[in-house]
């Protein structure tokens, strides 16, 4: 069963940061137009918005539903509409995830771990993985609860990532600890796994 919908207007954001943020995902990745990416995250947000207008295809879990306890998904197509289907699994079927939900702390480490599992999980082997979050040490008073570095990456190789690298902004800038605004974190799945 589908059923679609317009989507209303993302949130005000300015498109040239959606953009750079989209682009520096495809190119972190190494996509390629028509890419099955796998976006957790609001389904009107304009960075998924934005990877769908570079050609991606997108597939979004709404962040508020946890994938591991939903076969429910939403399609963003470039022309801005969502289908929502109710109709099949994920496993192994997606060359990305993205993750763009504010952070893993509401969740709690069990929560969050068994997320990343699903992440790895619904993709193939040899794909990627781009996770968004705060940065605990950077994050001028936002009051998003945070993880670490160092936690994330053990919780990416508990389920099933190998670790490729860390920026601290959208522009693609190295991470550092105390002045980086966000910890964009990439993992990829090794092939056969």
């Amino acid at each position: 069963m589908t059923v679609t919908r317009n989507l209303p207007a993302a949130r005000a954001l300015d498109a040239s940061d959606a953009m750079r943020w989209a682009r520096l995902v495809i190119g972190s990745l190494g996509l390629k137009p028509g890419a099955l990416v796998l976006g957790f995250g609001d389904p009107g947000d304009a960075h998924l918005q934005a990877l769908a207008s570079l050609g991606m295809d997108v597939t979004v879990q709404p962040a508020d539903t946890p994938y591991f306890e939903s076969i429910a998904d939403v399609r963003l197509t470039i022309g801005c509409r969502i289908e929502a289907a109710t109709d099949g699994s994920y496993d192994g079927r997606f060359d990305a995830v993205v993750s763009v939900a504010p952070s893993f702390g509401g969740m709690g480490a069990a929560g969050a771990q068994r997320l990343l599992t699903a992440m790895s999980n619904a993709l193939r082997g040899g794909a990627k993985l781009f996770l968004d979050l705060p940065n605990p040490g950077g994050r001028a008073g936002s009051g998003e609860a945070a993880c670490d570095r160092a936690t994330m990456v053990g919780m990416l190789r508990e389920a099933a990532f190998v670790f490729e690298g860390a920026h601290g902004d959208a522009g693609g800038a190295g991470y550092h600890e105390s002045t980086s605004p966000r910890l964009m974190l990439i993992g990829r799945k090794p092939d056969g796994c």
